[in-house]
């Protein structure tokens, strides 16, 4: 067995580097089945205010496929008059780590529906 400049086995490396690996994709996993599953519309956004993720229940309550959400930005789903007060809170949330605003999102069929946004 070969030592490492830190006295280490390499083999040894290699197995703490997996376990580590494996315990990160499962915590990732129990993550991604929560978002998937929860009861509640969940959205998680870029630093731009653009869409990663939407989970299933925001895509049933809007009326969008995934498709069309992922990579637009929050603001289009907002009646147009809410827009820039988003871009504001949004801007407040990336600072201070926690903001909660209500607002009008308007759903696919056009209606209008009042959300919370907390974070």
């Amino acid at each position: 067995m070969t030592k490492n400049i830190h006295g280490m086995n390499s083999a040894e490396d290699i197995k703490e580097f997996n376990d580590v690996i494996a315990k990160l994709r499962e915590s990732e996993g129990r993550f991604r089945d929560l978002f998937e599953r929860a009861p509640f519309a969940y959205q998680s956004l870029d630093d731009t205010g653009h869409f990663l993720e939407a989970n299933p229940k925001w895509l049933e309550l809007f009326g969008y496929d995934k498709e069309e959400v992922i990579g637009a930005w929050f603001g289009d789903f907002l009646v147009p008059e809410m827009r820039e007060a988003f871009r504001k809170r949004f801007e407040y949330f990336k600072k201070n780590g926690t903001v909660h605003s209500e607002f009008y999102k308007v759903t696919k069929s056009g209606r209008i529906n009042q959300v919370g946004f907390d974070g």
